[in-house]
């Protein structure tokens, strides 16, 4: 699925933009009924919730049409309406939910911060992500989050780092096998040797951008 996406999805901003449409279809579809929604309605809406001035901005924010950038990713449709009175072309999209595929364990050696930065990882909101080198585990997350891994990873240090500076007085010994994370951590954002990622995906949804390297598992059906 992953490798399908024209966009460069592991923007930060493309990942908004596209969550935001995603969650407005779910909305508007459960109060209309309707598969198939205007453009026009979810264009207007992320001018005002993300802050773009106007379309221009838009579109150089997504590098092309807001119905270009939408078809780019599998499970969005779009098609053209008759134009408007205005002669301005008018387009509809549906969001389909992507289906689950057998249970599989995802297994990619890391080598360079080169590769960190450029391999994308779609992690599915039940996925959990482990670096067994370190014994350290990313959990279930509950919602999807693509990205860069090196930036999954770096989030996640920094998430880490602001715990341990919360937690002046509690247990000393937890607070130091914190600190000793984030430290490995940084150490693999750095790549100053080998280490596998691995993430164990029940839905199958899962998927890193490069397939080249990547060790797919299937898993029993629990």
């Amino acid at each position: 699925m992953l490798a399908a996406f024209k966009a460069n999805v592991s923007h930060q901003e493309i990942e908004r933009i596209l969550n935001e449409v995603e969650k407005w279809h779910q909305t508007l579809q459960s109060q209309t009924g309707e598969e198939w929604l205007p453009l026009e309605s979810i264009t207007n809406f992320l001018f005002t919730e993300l802050g773009y001035e106007d379309m221009d901005e838009f579109e150089d924010a997504i590098s092309g049409t807001f119905p270009d950038f939408l078809s780019s990713f599998p499970h969005i449709d779009v098609k053209k309406l008759a134009d408007g009175s205005d002669g301005e072309e008018k387009w509809a999209c549906r969001v389909r939910i992507p289906q689950p595929g057998p249970p599989q364990r995802l297994t990619v050696t890391i080598t360079s911060s080169a590769q960190l930065l450029e391999t994308a990882l779609y992690k599915a909101p039940d996925a959990i992500l482990e670096i067994p080198s370190l014994e350290w585990t990313m959990g279930a997350s509950m919602e999807r989050q693509i990205d860069s891994l090196y930036n999954h990873l770096a989030h996640a240090r920094e998430d880490l780092d602001l715990r341990t500076k919360g937690m002046v007085g509690d247990n000393p010994e937890r607070q130091s096998a914190i600190q000793e994370a984030v430290v490995a951590l940084g150490k693999c954002l750095d790549v100053e040797e080998p280490f596998d990622v691995v993430v164990t995906d029940p839905a199958g949804l899962s998927e890193f951008s490069c397939s080249e390297g990547v060790v797919v598992e299937q898993l029993p059906q629990e």
